[in-house]
């Protein structure tokens, strides 16, 4: 069994991300998907096996990456933002990006809504948000990988 934490857009929130790093030894890796990327580049230096990040909208300058694929467990992810593909009017384009990929999984974010949902066997997991602006509920996604199965569960920030 392999275990992911997963979040995204955490706007400039470094304690919400200090409080998900406090439990880094439980997790094989830690994934973000973007917009805070001033908030997790000490993390990506003091754990460069285990954090894995991507630029989102608003992440301007710098070397993260667009997306990434990788394989956790022997299930192949796709994580992006989620911006490029129009994720906040459907999730079509994630799909078909995810499928041109092989990729079991697609993780994003963008929406700030957290939702997990399967199309067409492809897993889709929104984290949501960790930010406090405008009233949004603060969350983020542990995600076990047993057996090339994917269990997600949406966790709200305590």
């Amino acid at each position: 069994m392999k275990k992911v934490l997963f979040f995204s857009d955490s706007h400039g929130n470094k304690s919400a991300v200090a409080k998900l790093f406090e439990r880094h030894a439980e997790f094989d890796k830690i994934i973000f998907a973007g917009y805070g990327k001033a908030d997790i580049e000490d993390y990506l230096y003091a754990f460069p096996d285990k954090v894995v990040a991507v630029r989102g909208n608003c992440d301007i300058g710098g070397s993260l990456p667009e997306q990434a694929v990788l394989t956790v467990g022997g299930v192949k992810l796709l994580v992006t933002h989620g911006h490029r593909y129009g994720a906040k009017y459907g999730t079509d384009a994630l799909l078909f990006e995810a499928m041109k990929h092989e990729a079991q999984a697609v993780l994003y974010g963008h929406t700030h809504r957290a939702k997990i949902h399967c199309e067409y066997g492809i897993t889709l997991v929104n984290a949501g948000t960790l930010s406090e602006r405008n009233g949004n509920v603060q969350s983020f996604v542990e995600i076990e990988i047993t057996k090339g199965n994917i269990f997600a569960r949406i966790v709200k920030m305590p």
